[in-house]
């Protein structure tokens, strides 16, 4: 008796690309994408809980190391930056606020370490 795996061996190369059409195997962006969020899907829990400041807080840290690691040459920005968002999220209703800051975070949080995130933002979580 054949195997399973036998049995595909033997099916004739037209039916196998025939076969291939139908199955979707997903880009690898997409898994390093799924794979990133389970490393930041906890801080994304615990900072659900956190009050305003403690998110604005969270929030700088995380754009200064972006900004270290994409934009260093533009450093000097960060504090008006900062100041922006903070604007823009105090413009929201106040039980608002905290869903539009953790949005903002979630951004950061996908573009750079996860293994960063756990030792600069301890003391907020």
């Amino acid at each position: 008796m054949m195997s399973r795996s036998q049995m595909i061996d033997a099916l004739p190369d037209d039916i196998l690309r025939e076969c291939a059409k139908y199955i979707c195997i997903p880009p690898i962006a997409l898994i390093r994408e799924i794979e990133h969020y389970g490393k930041i899907k906890d801080y994304l829990d615990k900072f659900k809980k956190c009050k305003y400041n403690d998110l604005a807080n969270i929030h700088y840290i995380l754009l200064k190391e972006w900004y270290i690691k994409y934009a260093i040459n533009m450093i000097d920005e960060i504090d008006r930056e900062q100041e922006g968002v903070c604007t823009l999220v105090m413009s929201y209703d106040e039980h608002e606020q905290n869903k539009i800051f953790i949005g903002f975070i979630k951004e950061l949080l996908f573009k750079i370490d996860p293994g960063i995130i756990g030792e600069k933002a301890k003391k907020y979580i």
